[in-house]
């Protein structure tokens, strides 16, 4: 709805001018935002015990309500808040295992694709620092330059 009422219109912040995304564009992002929550939504219900007699259509509010929360205290990465809110408001499952697929989820969700960035950052880094500065500005000069015939 901003992005529509504001159409062609840019925000500005001390001096700074932000354009506003079109709506074709914020669309896409809100679409990508809800499949993101409902996929760690589904990530953290499948790390649930089996015996568990919750349904996702149960935990995903829940799990909903808990991001709100997360969001709203402002604690980095929400550790802590999740976990808390998680374990209050969601009844049959053992809070011992509920907490234990908290942390896996945690892993799975946060840990491993962070150290995996890194990792790729470090080979990234490392291949830019083997290079001479003359192979890096001729590299330069041959993206830069027009073709010739």
């Amino acid at each position: 709805f901003v992005c529509w009422w504001a159409r062609g219109r840019a925000v500005r912040i001390f001096k700074k001018e932000f354009a506003l995304p079109t709506l074709p564009i914020a669309l896409a992002q809100t679409a990508v935002a809800c499949a993101d929550l409902l996929v760690a939504a589904a990530c953290l219900y499948v790390l649930l015990p089996e015996h568990s007699s919750i349904s996702f259509a149960d935990f995903l509010p829940n799990y909903l309500l808990a991001q709100v929360a997360v969001v709203l205290t402002h604690v980095p990465g929400g550790v802590g808040v999740l976990e808390l809110i998680l374990m209050h408001i969601i009844h049959g499952v053992v809070p011992q295992r509920l907490f234990g697929a908290i942390l896996v989820f945690r892993v799975l969700y946060y840990i491993i694709p962070l150290l995996i960035s890194v990792l790729l950052l470090f080979l990234y880094e490392f291949r830019l620092r083997r290079r001479t500065p003359e192979e890096i500005a001729r590299e330069e000069k041959e993206t830069l330059l027009p073709p010739t015939a």
